[in-house]
């Protein structure tokens, strides 16, 4: 607060502001509020524009959303990185073959667990057991806390939790962003074992 009373024109600071207040403080409302006020300060900052795109995504906003990562792409010098957010926004949409094959375009691990969750709304587990394998085991170390949203999004609860809870133990920075992730709302139920550990602070109700 104290950054935006000294900068309030300055669309950086805001949409950091907005960033932490979404993320890390809770408020998601006031988080979107200022990172549509820092676009609108500066329209052409790519930053901005994705910034609001995923909690625009987080918040069940997917046509903003969509908008928001279009002017990003737009704005792009390479804009294949944007396969992803827009494969994520079919998914959520209902629409998996069409994420299917924006995710096939993706490189690393969001590409693997995008796959493997777009195979996994198609009915073809063996597809989507594959990919979760290779993300699992890729090489220089597992991106945990995706494969815990792939889990999550399998149905899968104990594999969700106990990848996040190794997040937890390596101090993953990650953690911060599962904040109304919606890879992880089929999370309905709590392990009692691990109701301890903040990470669930951040994680989305119910769980």
């Amino acid at each position: 607060d104290r950054a935006l009373e000294l900068e309030p024109g300055n669309a950086r600071v805001v949409s950091t502001a907005g960033m932490v207040d979404f993320y890390i403080v809770g408020d998601q409302q006031r988080g979107v509020e200022l990172m549509r006020r820092a676009v609108s300060l500066d329209p052409v900052r790519l930053a901005g524009h994705n910034n609001l795109g995923w909690s625009l995504m987080r918040t069940g906003q997917l046509d903003e959303s969509w908008a928001s990562f279009e002017t990003a792409r737009t704005l792009s010098v390479d804009p294949s990185w944007t396969e992803g957010p827009f494969g994520l926004l079919l998914l959520l949409q209902g629409d998996a073959a069409a994420a299917l094959e924006r995710m096939q375009k993706v490189q690393g691990n969001l590409g693997l667990a995008g796959q493997a969750v777009a195979y996994s709304a198609l009915g073809q587990k063996q597809q989507s057991d594959e990919l979760l394998r290779k993300l699992e085991t890729i090489e220089g170390g597992p991106d945990n806390v995706l494969i815990a949203m792939a889990h999550a999004y399998r149905g899968e609860h104990d594999e969700a939790l106990h990848w996040l809870e190794i997040a937890y133990r390596e101090h993953s920075s990650d953690l911060v962003e599962i904040r109304g992730q919606p890879l992880l709302k089929n999370l309905e139920s709590r392990n009692p074992a691990t109701l301890e550990n903040p990470f669930f602070r951040m994680v989305p109700e119910p769980l």
